[in-house]
């Protein structure tokens, strides 16, 4: 147990590459609001499946460029 709380308190960087540096043990709660965390597209368009992929801003970006109606389908 030792061991484990000693491993778990070493400072570490993000792995995302956000610039974060965070304690190993709270490196899985920072990688679900890491500002670099990648988010996948999946909207099927034209029978196809988008395979974009990009950060949070990105991501939205991309949403709004690419499938606006789709989203607006969603919203309404």
């Amino acid at each position: 147990m030792l061991a484990r709380r000693m491993i778990n308190s070493l400072p570490m960087d993000c792995t995302l590459g956000c610039g974060l540096k965070t304690q190993r043990g709270n490196l899985q709660s920072h990688l679900l609001t890491c500002p670099n965390k990648p988010y996948d597209c999946g909207i099927m368009q034209d029978n196809q499946l988008c395979n974009f992929s990009g950060n949070k801003q990105e991501f939205l970006n991309h949403l709004m460029e690419s499938h606006t109606q789709e989203v607006l389908k969603k919203i309404s």
